[in-house]
């Protein structure tokens, strides 16, 4: 379908005046190369495309028969990356009932002569039937057909096809300039989308895909993940996750929380720590405590610390931060195993791509109803520009479309209708940070001590 020039002039700006270091000739050159048929009131309506060789039937034979077929020049506005052109124009002469009847075929031979000089081009004339001489038209107030027996006029418009001899390798950016797109981002000749999580998220996945929620705001619900499920068995606690400081500032809580560490070896009762308790060699307080602290932490099963630990309101804080721990942790495997699947289907479907973090204006709306603005740092995947998106979208198709987004858009929920479900894998568990932990469970302990 032929656009016409209003349309033209709304969706390509760059297309519309022509760039110069594709095309040896801009519309300001070609219109005044052609000022006398404005000012004679035809209206001169200039595309800039490229000249496609196709094959195209030249007659139409019966049934059985095959047709008549011949490779001809046509002019297209189909522009592809990576590729070779000869810059081509179409150039139509429109005219109407205001349009001059002064005789300017001889401006019409200028036309030709200039622009096949200026541009290195071939030139050819055509109307709505076919190609023309242009040495048997004259133009006053339309265009006319001369023969030898009669003067035909001509309907509509006739047409200039512009093939300039050069060649030129087509870039990305050349290819948003040409169609008007909007771009996040160029480098050099390549011209790049900032594409939201989000956003690649809705076009890749299934409409119901489980854990698309997840994804996109990458938290996952925690409703099933009880702390109380993850706490280890206080032998374990003392075994593998309390560093051996922390082990120690335990029990001085356990000593604290029982009255002070004669009251502590009454209330275990054990026979062993009652005869230590009485060695001659213990001569303070602090003695008997390091003394008790090494007992406890070197008996075999650790019986008599984890009945006092079972029996320590301090202890159970400990216990429920270590569950915490845990349970954050196997949310924060299972968040990544939900990223790392949807990253897979993302590398099956795009080559090249990076992943940046970009700070977003959002807006809420308070209590009072008014607006508020505020700043949310999100993922977004940088994508170039690649000839896929475009290949099967007509010039009509690709000048409707404003920016790479909608174009990427367009090329994978309508050309290849993505339709992705998640399906991770989730791990049984959490890696949890022991050294960061273990700080953390050292703060609420010197804090049950009464140490700043």
């Amino acid at each position: 379908m032929i656009k016409n020039w209003n349309q033209f002039i709304i969706e390509s700006s760059t297309a519309k005046t022509g760039d110069i270091s594709v095309w040896s000739l801009s519309e300001d050159d070609i219109k005044d190369i052609m000022i006398e048929f404005e000012h004679n009131n035809y209206n001169v309506a200039i595309r800039f495309g490229s000249l496609e060789r196709k094959m195209v039937i030249t007659r139409v034979r019966p049934i059985g028969r095959p047709d008549d077929e011949e490779i001809k020049d046509v002019f297209t506005e189909d522009i592809n990356i990576g590729e070779e052109i000869r810059p081509a124009y179409m150039i139509e002469i429109h005219w109407n009932n205001k349009t001059s009847n002064d005789d300017i075929t001889d401006a019409l031979y200028f036309v030709f002569d200039t622009i096949k000089e200026r541009a290195n081009a071939e030139i050819s004339l055509h109307d709505e039937n076919g190609e023309l001489d242009v040495n048997d038209i004259k133009i006053e107030q339309g265009a006319y057909l001369v023969t030898d027996d009669e003067e035909l006029e001509l309907e509509d418009h006739l047409s200039l096809f512009v093939k300039e001899e050069k060649k030129v390798t087509i870039s990305g950016r050349f290819v948003t300039n040409y169609y008007g797109w909007e771009v996040d981002e160029t480098k050099g000749d390549n011209v790049y989308l900032h594409i939201s999580l989000e956003d690649l998220a809705d076009v890749m996945l299934s409409r119901k895909s489980d854990y698309k929620s997840y994804l996109i705001s990458g938290e996952i619900d925690d409703s099933n993940y009880y702390s109380g499920e993850y706490a280890s068995d206080i032998q374990s606690i003392f075994t593998y996750t309390l560093s051996k400081e922390n082990c120690e500032i335990v029990i001085k809580t356990l000593i604290k929380e029982n009255g002070g560490i004669t009251k502590l070896i009454e209330d275990i009762g054990n026979d062993t720590l009652t005869s230590l308790s009485k060695n001659d060699k213990i001569k303070t307080s602090q003695d008997l405590e390091d003394l008790v602290i090494e007992f406890l932490l070197k008996e075999r099963y650790k019986r008599e610390l984890v009945a006092l630990c079972k029996e320590s309101e301090s202890f159970q804080e400990i216990q429920q931060t270590i569950g915490d721990w845990e349970a954050n942790a196997h949310m924060d495997a299972n968040m990544e195993d939900i990223w790392n699947e949807f990253i897979e289907i993302v590398d099956k479907e795009i080559n090249d791509y990076s992943i940046i973090e970009k700070d977003v204006k959002k807006f809420y709306k308070n209590s009072d109803g008014d607006k508020k603005e505020y700043t949310e740092t999100e993922k977004f995947f940088v994508i170039p520009l690649s000839q896929d998106w475009i290949s099967d979208v007509d010039s009509d198709g690709r000048f409707s479309m404003d920016n790479l987004l909608e174009v990427f858009k367009n090329w994978a929920q309508e050309i290849m209708s993505f339709n992705y479900n998640l399906n991770p894998n989730f791990s049984d568990y959490g890696d949890v940070n022991i050294e960061a932990l273990n700080r953390e469970i050292k703060g609420i302990l010197e804090q049950q001590l009464g140490i700043k």
